[in-house]
């Protein structure tokens, strides 16, 4: 903490160092409820950090940001409104760190989840033409809808947030350009109604020049979509080394010519679990595939170049999935740790 921070202990302290800043500012958050913070036609020119004291110990009920401009959040909580964090109406060069969203008022029971229970719609939403953000190290939970959710944005880093105790996708982008999304994690826990197709990661609009990289969702309470677009123009986007593992035949799916999947791992999840179970869990539609590791049927089980395609029936026979990965068949509830070589 820079030694010339403003310490703030309440919403009005905190909306007042903002009006009067300029740019390079640290505004530090004192643990406490902060409200909601809607944030208005500011352009600081350099980033003003707005930072918690103590991690995720500062809350409030909401963060609007509408043209915003250079602006850090780190370390802060949200527990309330439709969405815990909107960016909208063109801002840019916004930071959301290490902080965390969840509805405030339903959370999944634990011990007896359904999908009825929850009500915030979103963790964090982005749309707009909002542009040159950095989404971080983020956990959002027990939202209805999607954990993080991008419309309309441009320039955007996506890199190490969790969604999990969903009741729907983990991630959704549509009308997206340049944007990198890696080492994203989640979806052990959804819970969604039984005839919802849930996705790890969904565009459903248009999206080109974006990395998805290192994303990593293993499946548990039931099965899910990997990485899965639709219903949009898609150019020029590289799947590489993310770890999908499912009952859901679509791994990664994506109808684009110009797209390529290197060096991921897309594996079914051979028994128990829920929902759309599959032996063939792959990669649809992409128009370039090297060096991937999927799962298929006994028969079909083999090398496609240099993809290889494993089959879990027989373990005496070739591309058994234990003859690659220390426990691949442990099914629901498999760590990263049972995908050791």
């Amino acid at each position: 903490i820079p030694d010339d921070a403003m310490w703030v202990s309440d919403h009005t302290e905190l909306i007042d160092g903002l009006d009067g800043a300029t740019g390079g500012e640290t505004i530090v958050l004192e643990d406490g409820d902060y409200g909601a913070a809607e944030i208005a036609d500011q352009d600081y020119g350099d980033h003003v950090t707005v930072m918690a004291e103590n991690l995720r110990q500062a809350t409030f009920s909401n963060i609007v940001l509408s043209n915003v401009h250079y602006l850090r959040i780190c370390g802060v909580t949200t527990t309330g409104g439709r969405e815990g964090v909107l960016i909208d109406n063109g801002s840019s060069y916004v930071e959301i760190l290490d902080s965390e969203f969840y509805g405030s008022s339903a959370m999944f029971d634990r011990d007896n989840p359904d999908y009825t229970q929850v009500s915030q719609l979103y963790g964090l939403q982005a749309n707009d033409g909002s542009s040159h953000l950095l989404i971080e190290n983020n956990y959002a939970h027990d939202v209805q809808s999607s954990g993080f959710v991008f419309f309309g944005v441009s320039d955007i880093v996506v890199r190490g947030n969790e969604a999990n105790w969903l009741q729907s996708d983990g991630f959704k982008f549509g009308g997206v350009t340049n944007a990198v999304v890696e080492n994203n994690t989640g979806m052990q826990q959804v819970h969604s109604s039984p005839e919802a197709h849930v996705d790890v990661m969904q565009a459903q609009g248009d999206m080109s020049d974006s990395v998805f990289r290192g994303n990593v969702a293993l499946m548990n309470t039931r099965s899910f979509q990997g990485l899965f677009f639709g219903n949009g123009v898609f150019d020029n986007i590289l799947f590489e080394q993310n770890v999908i593992y499912t009952g859901h035949t679509r791994g990664i799916s994506v109808e684009c010519a110009t797209c390529e999947a290197s060096y991921n791992t897309i594996l079914a999840a051979e028994q128990g679990g829920t929902f759309l179970i599959h032996k063939q869990v792959t990669i649809h539609d992409v128009g370039t595939t090297t060096n991937n590791v999927t799962s298929t049927y006994l028969s079909l089980a083999g090398v496609s170049g240099t993809d290889h395609r494993l089959q879990y029936e027989d373990s005496a026979g070739d591309f058994f999935y234990d003859d690659y990965y220390e426990n691949a068949k442990a099914g629901p509830g498999l760590t990263i740790q049972d995908l050791r070589p």
